[in-house]
């Protein structure tokens, strides 16, 4: 191909006007400088196989006006070695680090998620920090969950109101489940510690008198060891103002539990074919019906993992050298066959006798699944697997029925980890905000970078578009766990929690750059 310039032809030009973006990142002038440290664990020490590390899922946050003076605050938890903070919203808007240093004894907890709620019904915001991470062995006493009761500002432990949890955990919603005006939790566990992909004790909790009783075997029996737990949320999914909880996760399908009279039975059939790597969900009326619609965030379509209902991505867990622990094994559909994903040399490393049945790489390049492992102790495996990968739309269709399409493509290029649903441009429907990116992935397969945020605008009949960073002012890189609305003088605002990295503080403008040429 030969270009000139004499040939080239003038085009015309963006014009950019910063100030008119829906966003604007108001970190600096709210007064946050803040930094989540993580620190330093290896996961593939003990699980060699693991597809992702299982101990960098914070910084945990949660917001609530603490104090009473009509404004809102928050807390950002610490990870293993470092103290959690509160932050106390002025008048001027900007924020001060609070004296309270009670955190500061619990520095050695993994927080994953944390919620404000009245546990005591006394009128002021407690806090339930959950504890998570990977770090220590199952059933270790740094995976209880922590409770600290609010008296006139000042929080402080209390550990005689929660049972004994001993889950690496994942997450926490209030919400009084049989309406006798007090708060009660579902408590999500993320895994059974340093046995991927075994998962935890998870938990129903009713609040008696501001101490929680675990119910879960008599209320919610089929919730505990439901799976690799990542986000859940109370929702009524059918209309008949009786709330429903909705739960996700990795490996797992949707999953809803109805509340038949204040017990949890789990509907088997509703989101058939829907098990993936789920990081989050959030619902709302999306297209101004009157039911509740929902938004789902997955690994994405852009990483090395694929999956569908014929082929889907496979996990099997077992002794399969016989030496005692436990071994992962991923698998992935080529040409309608099972092949091992990881390679012979990391496999090997793992269970030696690799090495000894396969003496070359071509003759294990050649084998699949069952060649390499054995029919037998595949069939007695902890089988799990994803038939998608895609982020979604969740349309409530108000008879029972859902329409499950994916969001665009600029929604998929990395995991989706957070999810705020509101009417940000106020046109009268609620558009989407997601983050994410997972910088965790093992050592054969390229971290989950791609994402920088992204505002989609609803343009109705489920329709969602992609807005540029240009015209939203959403640029957010780096590996993003949580974010949540939260209120600035009257505001709307979105605070943004980034694993080893700054806080930022958006805050929503109403208006959206339509874009001239000149």
């Amino acid at each position: 191909m030969t270009i000139d310039y004499k040939d080239a032809k003038s085009q015309s030009k963006l014009i950019q006007t910063a100030n008119f973006t829906l966003f604007k990142d108001e970190t600096k002038k709210a007064g946050l400088n803040h930094k989540h440290l993580e620190n330093e664990y290896d996961d593939f020490e003990k699980e060699s196989l693991l597809p992702h590390k299982l101990s960098q899922f914070g910084p945990a946050m949660a917001v609530g006006d603490v104090n009473n003076d009509g404004l809102e605050d928050f807390y950002i938890g610490g990870s293993k070695g470092f103290s959690g903070e509160l932050y106390i919203q002025n008048f001027d808007g900007k924020f001060m680090k609070s004296n309270n240093n009670n955190w500061e004894n619990d520095k050695d907890y993994e927080d994953v998620d944390a919620r404000f709620l009245d546990v005591d019904k006394d009128g002021d915001l407690d806090l339930y920090v959950v504890s998570g991470g990977n770090e220590w062995e199952s059933n270790h006493g740094k995976y209880q969950d922590r409770l600290y009761i609010n008296t006139k500002g000042v929080f402080n432990k209390d550990v005689a109101r929660l049972p004994k949890m001993y889950s690496s955990g994942s997450c926490v919603r209030p919400y009084d489940y049989d309406s006798d005006g007090d708060v009660d939790l579902f408590v999500g566990s993320r895994l059974l510690a340093q046995q991927y992909p075994h998962s935890g004790e998870s938990f129903l909790l009713e609040n008696v008198d501001g101490y929680f009783k675990n119910v879960t075997s008599t209320k919610a029996p089929e919730i505990n060891y439901l799976g690799l737990i990542t986000d859940a949320i109370w929702t009524d999914i059918d209309g008949d103002n009786r709330v429903e909880l909705m739960i996700v996760g990795e490996w797992m399908p949707i999953t809803v539990f109805r509340n038949i009279n204040d017990v949890f039975e789990k509907d088997e059939h509703l989101f058939e074919n829907t098990n993936a790597w789920w990081n989050t969900i959030n619902g709302a009326d999306m297209d101004n019906d009157g039911d509740i619609d929902y938004i789902a965030g997955n690994l994405g379509l852009n990483y090395k993992y694929k999956a569908s209902v014929e082929e889907p991505f496979e996990i099997y867990s077992n002794d399969f050298d016989d030496n005692g622990t436990s071994d992962i094994v991923l698998g992935y559909y080529n040409q309608g066959n099972l092949f091992p994903l990881r390679g012979r040399e990391c496999s090997s490393n793992q269970m030696p006798f690799i090495k000894e049945k396969f003496p070359t790489y071509d003759s294990f390049g050649n084998a699949d699944l069952y060649q390499v492992y054995g029919a037998e102790k595949l069939k007695d495996a902890l089988h799990l697997k994803a038939t998608t990968f895609a982020s979604v739309y969740i349309e409530n269709k108000g008879d029972g029925t859902f329409n499950i399409t994916s969001l665009p493509n600029q929604a998929q290029v990395s995991s989706i980890n957070a999810i705020c649903l509101d009417d940000f441009d106020m046109d009268g429907v609620k558009d989407i905000l997601v983050v994410g990116n997972m910088y965790q992935s093992e050592v054969e397969t390229p971290r989950n970078d791609a994402s920088y945020g992204l505002y989609l605008r609803n343009e109705g009949n489920g329709n969602f578009k992609p807005i540029s960073a240009i015209e939203s002012g959403v640029l957010i890189d780096g590996d993003v766990k949580d974010m949540h609305q939260i209120n600035i003088l009257g505001n709307k605002a979105i605070i943004i929690g980034r694993n080893n990295d700054e806080l930022i503080l958006l805050e929503s403008t109403g208006m959206i750059l339509k874009n001239r040429q000149q």
